[in-house]
């Protein structure tokens, strides 16, 4: 039985843990000292040491769920959870156990299970939920995050009564590079953008790539008075316009790219994400016509006063 055991687990890829609960001590077979990165002959760890290894995000879930089923409040003990790898980095289990023996008052005595080690599986999850969510090129969060950080910003401007504002911006003449240059040298430029918006901009607010060459930021708390949401609006819109004219190099030689950028300032819920959309879609066409290389600010109606 031992034997077709110690086969099952290996072909399963897990390892065995089995411990006393009453002392605390831990045995583990081959496969669990293997995915910890301890060795056959370190000294035997307890369940306090086992516990602190545990992440810290991870520790109250994992005790709590522990806790339940040693209550006999669920028929198996079922987890993921990280612990510290001896080496250093963090390794995601997959723990399953279940209370073997209890005395004659129904207290714990013995507890068995499994780990298995689902590191990959988190990372590639990980690596889809951020195709998910962020544009592949920049990096940056793609039109379905954005739409989420934009509802966030107009909820909490609605409870703070403090404005926020929708900035889009769209690079002029970028058909003329990729046209010219190629598209790598189009990507180049559109990384190169990425980071600079970010740098103009705090980490409390959204810089997002909608596709091609726009751009959109969500930007929190620009105050509560007219004069001052405007003025805000406009100094942020000129950073940015600063920012962008600034020499990109691109291949063997500098090009200078400027941008077109319209604002449209919110408070709270007076206005939908659509309309926020429309109002600074508009705004950036009409710096467009003024000759690109420029902002229009619009604001709420109506705007929020002293």
């Amino acid at each position: 039985s031992a034997q077709q055991l110690d086969l099952a687990l290996h072909g399963a890829d897990l390892g065995l843990w089995d411990v006393e609960l009453a002392t605390g001590a831990r045995r583990l077979n081959d496969r669990s000292l293997e995915i910890s990165g301890n060795r056959p002959d370190d000294p035997p760890e307890d369940m306090t040491s086992w516990i602190e290894r545990i992440h810290p995000d991870d520790r109250e879930a994992a005790a709590q769920a522990r806790a339940a089923h040693q209550r006999g409040e669920t028929e198996a003990l079922i987890m993921e959870y990280r612990i510290r790898h001896r080496h250093g980095h963090w390794v995601w289990l997959h723990s399953r156990g279940k209370v073997t023996h209890r005395d004659k008052d129904g207290t714990p005595l013995r507890f068995i299970g499994t780990y298995q080690d689902i590191s990959e599986r988190k990372d590639a999850e990980a690596r889809i939920a951020e195709f998910a969510y962020h544009d592949s090129l920049t990096g940056l969060p793609n039109r379905r995050l954005l739409m989420d950080r934009l509802a966030q910003a107009q909820h909490a401007s609605a409870r703070s009564g403090k404005a926020g504002a929708l900035m889009f911006l769209d690079l002029d003449r970028f058909k003329w590079i990729n046209d010219t240059l190629g598209h790598d040298m189009g990507d180049v430029l559109l990384q190169e953008v990425a980071m600079r918006l970010q740098a103009c901009f705090r980490t409390t607010d959204t810089v997002a790539r909608m596709g091609g060459d726009e751009f959109v930021v969500v930007v929190q708390d620009l105050g509560d008075v007219d004069l001052q949401v405007k003025e805000r609006a406009n100094n942020l819109a000129e950073k940015v316009l600063g920012a962008m004219r600034e020499p990109v190099s691109l291949g063997e030689t500098q090009h200078t790219i400027t941008c077109s950028l319209g604002v449209a300032i919110f408070v709270g819920l007076e206005r939908t994400s659509a309309e926020l959309f429309k109002h600074a879609d508009s705004a950036m066409y009409r710096a467009k016509a003024l000759g690109r290389n420029t902002a229009c600010v619009e604001g709420p109606e109506p705007l929020a006063t002293e």
